[in-house]
């Protein structure tokens, strides 16, 4: 079975590594992908806890889960490996020393035997639903467990994974625990073959949120308090036109600040020539000071910054929710009891966003008027968005826990399983 996931995998490859060179995306680490790794993570006698995040997002939410690990496990070291360099960036900033991080191996035999035999890991946590079939299965082999936590299977992703169920089912076999975020996804990584006694519904982590942030703008952002700031976060192509034209129609009648942040940052340019093109005035984050920033578009072109933010913002729009791509987390703008709104396409949150909506702590659009007539509302009538951000904030203390339940869990399984 392993030499057919090599097949696959190698030929994936061959398109996909050319690729990442022509973008652009290749790095001075991209050996590590390779299973060239640091010494500093290389493990004896079983002292590595890994721990796999793709990319910034679920590097952020596993913030938590992370340090309460560590807690649970004071004499383990933990490592985190990312798969994108925006991840690694962020598991650096948000762990510092504390942790080791790398970058996630490709998904051959061969390498993925070289990576385990190079950091001989006590567990092995998949943060949310990565499947990687060579590297589950060679852990089951040397008898390491397995656990995919937080784990959720969007609508695209159920309807792929059911075409290749059959193929699944040896992978899904070798990991020790499913740990699901919501009643739905356990059904589903049921149906595409995770054996029952194995999945539990414990959350998502992502509530479990410290809401004591620290914020730490420059000073020229004071230039604009007192005005109705609108930011756009994690935004898309094809919908930062949308929020553009929103932002005219808004800005004819009454001062405005508009904050964009693209969800991948090396789009910075292409928003720099949309406004270009439409005459707008506007300036980079980077590049903010006390002369510059009044009156103009902000274009976030920096990492880590979009959560401190929303704490500014009088409404905020989650992207990836305007178009098809599945939306993003809205978490961190209710740390800060602001009025969210997000698009149709939110079926990555699905259970959160309907939660939210239920509870009247978020509103759903579906085309470019409603964003308008929306923002407009929340600007007219302060007490509608202090009373949404006030219940959007409720959310967090009424649904976390995902964190402490997981913990248990694994804590449960590694007892009985030493």
């Amino acid at each position: 079975m392993q030499f057919i996931y090599d097949i696959f995998f190698i030929a994936f490859s061959i398109v996909y590594l050319p690729i990442l060179i022509f973008k652009g995306k290749s790095h001075d680490d991209f050996k590590q992908r390779f299973g060239v790794l640091p010494e500093k993570i290389k493990g004896q006698n079983k002292n590595f806890i890994w721990i796999h995040t793709v990319s910034v997002g679920e590097t952020i939410a596993a913030k938590e889960f992370v340090l309460n690990l560590m807690k649970k496990y004071p004499d383990k070291k933990i490592c985190i490996s990312t798969t994108t360099v925006t991840g690694q960036e962020m598991a650096k900033k948000i762990f510092s020393e504390e942790v080791a991080t790398f970058f996630f191996p490709l998904d051959l035999s061969g390498i993925v035997k070289k990576v385990i035999n190079y950091i001989d890991p006590y567990m092995f946590v998949l943060f949310e639903t990565e499947i990687w079939p060579n590297l589950i299965i060679e852990m089951k082999k040397r008898n390491v467990p397995v656990f995919l936590v937080n784990g959720r299977i969007s609508d695209r992703s159920f309807k792929g994974y059911k075409k290749i169920a059959m193929f699944l089912k040896p992978v899904f076999r070798s990991i020790s625990l499913f740990c699901m975020q919501t009643e739905d996804d356990a059904k589903r990584i049921i149906k595409i073959g995770a054996p029952a006694r194995h999945v539990k519904v414990t959350g998502n982590v992502k509530y479990d949120v410290n809401t004591d942030a620290e914020i730490n703008l420059p000073q020229a952002f004071d230039k604009i308090k007192g005005k109705d700031i609108f930011v756009a976060g994690s935004t898309h192509p094809g919908e930062e036109q949308i929020i553009l034209k929103t932002y005219e129609k808004l800005s004819l009648n009454r001062p405005l600040v508009l904050i964009i942040a693209p969800r991948h940052i090396n789009r910075t340019e292409e928003l720099i020539n949309m406004c270009k093109s439409l005459s707008y005035e506007y300036v980079l984050f980077s590049q903010i000071n006390n002369d510059n920033i009044e009156n103009k578009i902000i274009i976030v072109d920096t990492i880590g910054h979009l959560k401190e933010l929303y704490s500014i913002a009088t409404v905020v729009f989650v992207g990836g929710s305007l178009v098809a791509k599945g939306g993003h987390n809205i978490i961190e703008p209710a740390i800060f009891s602001k009025p969210i709104i997000f698009g149709k396409y939110m079926n990555n949150f699905r259970a959160m966003a309907k939660n939210f909506v239920e509870k009247e702590a978020a509103i759903q659009l579906k085309n470019e008027e409603e964003l308008y007539e929306t923002v407009l509302k929340l600007f007219k009538e302060p007490a509608l968005a202090i009373r949404m951000g006030k219940k959007a904030f409720l959310m967090i203390s009424q649904n976390s826990g995902a964190v402490d339940n997981l913990i248990a869990e694994i804590d449960s399984y590694m007892s009985s399983f030493h």
